[in-house]
């Protein structure tokens, strides 16, 4: 958990597929430090969830990331970080970076994770 950005500038981070990252990238918000430590990471279906975990916990601490943004079906393999995040740094206690999750709409081949009950929902291919 980082302090408050003291500097007139902080950075989004973005955790996210290839579509994500380059609409983020073309908009400027990409960065890359004199460390070589961008301000992205780039998930596809063979990204190891350590990876997304390392990345995440690597954006929060950094003092110069105010936002991290992570696609929804990222945040699902890190739920339990997501979590215990939220409980610590809720946004309105002044603490950055705000972690949001977007909703984004992927091909069902794709999402590794099915947001409906495989149970009951017959209408979703990757559940039947």
């Amino acid at each position: 958990m980082a302090a408050p950005q003291q500097s007139d500038q902080a950075l989004f981070a973005v955790i996210g597929d290839e579509d994500s990252i380059t609409g983020f990238l073309l908009a400027g918000v990409g960065n890359v430090d004199l460390r070589k430590k961008s301000n992205f990471l780039l998930v596809n279906d063979k990204t190891p969830t350590k990876d997304i975990e390392d990345a995440f916990k690597s954006f929060t601490s950094r003092e110069d990331i105010a936002i991290v943004l992570i696609n929804q079906h990222c945040a699902d393999l890190i739920r339990h970080l997501l979590d215990v995040y939220s409980k610590v740094c809720c946004c309105c206690s002044g603490v950055v970076p705000c972690v949001y999750d977007v909703a984004i709409k992927l091909p069902c081949a794709y999402t590794r994770v099915c947001y409906n009950e495989p149970t009951t929902n017959t209408a979703c291919p990757c559940c039947t």
